[in-house]
């Protein structure tokens, strides 16, 4: 018995440490990536990507909607990248 009240507590210690590092260890690296101008390089990336795929598919028939909805979406997009969160490393 105390030696599973002793694991147990123990494994909670240890969870919410771990827990506790990866929370502090995301947002050093949200202020990492606000430092560095990260989400401008990925929203010109973005705008790059766009004309880039536009000339590329110029022979193509795509419908301006489609690029139009491309293009509304971009803050979307960026967003989700900038908060993706890491695995274990």
């Amino acid at each position: 018995m105390k030696i599973t009240r002793l694991f147990l507590t123990l494994f909670f210690f240890i969870s919410s440490m771990v827990a506790i590092t990866a929370q502090n260890f995301q947002e050093k690296l949200t202020k990492y990536m606000h430092i560095h101008r990260t989400q401008e390089q990925y929203s010109n990336a973005y705008d790059q990507l766009l004309v880039m795929l536009r000339q590329q598919c110029s022979s193509q028939e795509v419908p301006d909607a489609l690029w139009e909805e491309l293009q509304s979406d971009k803050d979307t997009s960026v967003e989700e990248i900038l908060t993706l969160k890491p695995g274990p490393f």
